[in-house]
């Protein structure tokens, strides 16, 4: 029986249909967001199944699984929930939790991951269609201005300048120019211009043509001088981007490099000071000189600093902190970087799976490396 992607993708809400077939109107997508978002659902609920099962059987994940539940059985006994682990009740429902966190965890990463995924090819896609256009919508405004100085009238002087080089601007005029040949105004074509194409060089030159229109001016002039300023504003652009390079370059080192490696090194040096304290018996204070503990000065203070008994913090509780916080630091690192390059934290998305697969790479090959070389602490 095949799926009707397009019935499962109505049970989105009509502002979020509405808003993601903008989105890819403007990525040049000619496709029912309906459908799109129906295959996504499905897709979603695929991989977080796939998830589900992948998670309880790597090792690594098990193990982070197994830390995540003792930890919430710990915080549980803090409130007075205890469970005998002894028992086979007790380990049924320490599974049971287990595998409650792991299903709830791949039904967030699932939907995450294909959701994130698809947004970020439409932005991608879109700033690729807004820096095309850019590139070549001064040169066509000038062009158009001399069609409209040759005595055409402005529907004709654009699409006589839509030349093949020109590319997706070129694509983008045909149709609204097949739109106006098809008997609808002018001035509602144009608009679909502005909403495909999302630029703000593109937005200033249709309201300019539309408001040259409205009042009677001169457009051949007016598509010059827009022409002219879009010019410069791209010029004005690269400059600015090129002086702000060190500013990403040095935000990319922080995050995607130098966190996740004083973070490995962490890790590893708290692996290595468990087996040291481990071996290390622990300190009576109170049978040191006959339990007068203030003849030995700050000898009491040495004892509280250097505990040689349980750890506050584990490696196993270090490592799951790590993997969180690396995450975090990568996504905001990525908005940050967006910010800065466009001006728009939603520009940012895009960098974000190069952030963590290049995080968590740093940090995994971190740690074979520092385990190796602090090996030879612990005999």
């Amino acid at each position: 029986m095949a799926v009707n992607f397009e019935v499962i993708g109505r049970l989105a809400p009509r502002e979020y249909i509405k808003r993601f077939g903008n989105m890819l109107s403007s990525a040049g997508w000619d496709i029912a967001p309906q459908y799109l978002l129906g295959a996504l659902i499905i897709a979603s609920i695929i991989i977080s199944l796939i998830l589900t099962i992948s998670l309880y059987n790597i090792p690594y994940t098990n193990h982070l699984l197994f830390i995540t539940t003792k930890t919430i059985f710990d915080v549980g006994k803090t409130f007075g929930i205890s469970i005998d682990l002894t028992t086979i009740s007790g380990q049924t429902t320490f599974v049971g939790v287990m595998l409650a966190i792991d299903t709830i965890i791949s039904f967030i990463l699932g939907p995450l991951i294909i959701f994130l995924s698809i947004y970020t090819i439409i932005m991608l896609r879109i700033d690729s269609r807004r820096q095309k256009v850019e590139e070549v919508l001064p040169d066509f405004l000038l062009l158009a201005s001399a069609n409209v100085r040759a005595g055409m009238p402005i529907d004709q002087a654009l699409w006589y300048a839509a030349k093949p080089e020109f590319g997706t601007l070129a694509l983008e005029v045909e149709l609204v120019a097949r739109r106006v040949f098809a008997g609808q105004p002018f001035d509602q074509a144009i608009d679909l211009l502005a909403i495909r194409l999302e630029s703000r060089s593109v937005h200033r030159a249709v309201a300019l043509i539309k408001q040259g229109i409205a009042s009677g001016g001169e457009i051949a002039n007016i598509l010059e001088k827009t022409g002219e300023e879009a010019r410069k504003m791209h010029m004005v652009r690269k400059d600015i981007s090129t002086s702000l390079l060190m500013y990403i370059i040095f935000i990319v080192f922080a995050a995607a490099v130098a966190t996740p490696f004083l973070f490995s090194v962490s890790h590893q040096l708290l692996i290595n000071l468990e087996g040291i304290v481990a071996k290390l018996p622990s300190t009576d204070m109170s049978s040191i000189g006959g339990g007068n503990i203030q003849s030995y000065g700050g000898l009491a203070g040495l004892s509280t600093m250097f505990h040689f008994g349980q750890m506050p913090i584990t490696s196993d509780q270090f490592l799951f902190f790590a993997i969180f916080a690396i995450f975090a630091t990568s996504i905001l690192s990525s908005l940050i970087i967006g910010v800065i390059r466009f001006g728009s934290k939603v520009r940012g998305v895009r960098y974000i799976p190069f952030m963590l697969v290049v995080s968590y790479a740093v940090f995994v090959i971190s740690e074979g490396i520092l385990r190796e070389l602090l090996k030879v602490i612990v005999v």
